[in-house]
């Protein structure tokens, strides 16, 4: 059976609970879901948009305290997180590790996926150390806080379309 593996964003930073200031902490845990199998550590590849988000860290949980291995570049994080030695692993679901980011501007939404580029797989190991088969996601669409102006004939005042720099006149 496949393993969710979902990349959950946290909303307690969010400025009126749909967006992100600039500069605000984006904070996002990797959670697997329930699987059949026992899980004791996993390796992720997370794309996102370095236009939008700067990279801060990512850290273990309680469960996968150990963190393995971290690189990071613009637009990608590559990391491995395990349980200590002698832990006994989960078959969640549970957190495995926690990423921040810092939000940045000039940007509408941006989203964070798992890449699944060779030899840097997103996978789970069990604690045999084979695969687990996953499903990987993206997160939810993470918004800036801001403020648009438009400059309309005649004094008109006018609202912005949802999410676009443009508005209807009559």
């Amino acid at each position: 059976l496949t393993t969710d593996l979902l990349l959950v964003v946290h909303d307690s930073d969010l400025a009126d609970g749909n967006c992100f200031d600039e500069g605000a902490t984006v904070t996002v845990d990797i959670v697997m879901g329930a699987g059949s199998e026992v899980v004791i550590g996993g390796q992720f590849l997370l794309n996102y948009d370095p236009s939008c988000l700067a990279y801060e860290g990512i850290a273990g949980s309680a469960i996968f305290p150990m963190l393995i291995y971290e690189d990071a570049s613009a637009g990608q994080v590559f990391a491995a997180v395990g349980v200590a030695p002698g832990g006994a692993g989960t078959q969640g679901p549970d957190v495995m590790a926690t990423a921040t980011f810092t939000k940045l501007g000039d940007c509408g939404e941006c989203d964070i996926c798992f890449g699944d580029e060779n030899p840097q797989n997103t996978i789970l190991t069990n604690d045999e150390g084979n695969s687990v088969p996953i499903a990987p996601s993206c997160s939810k669409l993470i918004r800036l806080n801001g403020d648009i102006t438009l400059t309309a004939p005649y004094n008109f005042s006018v609202n912005p379309d949802c999410d676009m720099p443009t508005a209807i006149i009559t």
